[in-house]
C-alpha cells in the first residue's frame, strides 16, 4: 500500500483502496411495557426493548427501533 499526498490509501498500481466496517447491532423484536411497584405504594410505568438476535451493519448505522419516529407519553392509558 502506498499513501499519496492526499493521504488516500492506494495500491502500488494506483488503485484506490476501500475499507468497509461492520458492527454487530441488536435486532429489535418488541418493546415491552411494564408497571413497577415502587415505595409507599406508588407505581411507575417503564419499558425495555426485547432483542431477538444481532446482525452486522455498517458502523455508525442505528439499529431498528420502535420509538425512532414515535413520541412517548408519560400519561397512563
Amino acid at each position: 500500500m502506498v499513501v499519496s499526498d492526499q493521504d488516500t490509501p492506494t495500491t502500488e498500481d494506483g488503485d484506490l483502496l476501500t475499507q468497509t466496517c461492520n458492527c454487530c447491532v441488536g435486532r429489535v423484536k418488541a418493546l415491552r411495557i411494564v408497571e413497577l411497584d415502587c415505595n409507599l405504594g406508588k407505581k411507575k410505568r417503564g419499558f425495555y426493548t426485547l432483542l431477538d438476535g444481532c446482525e452486522c451493519r455498517a458502523c455508525g448505522a442505528k439499529g431498528d427501533s420502535f420509538s425512532s419516529n414515535k413520541k412517548h407519553s408519560n400519561s397512563a392509558p
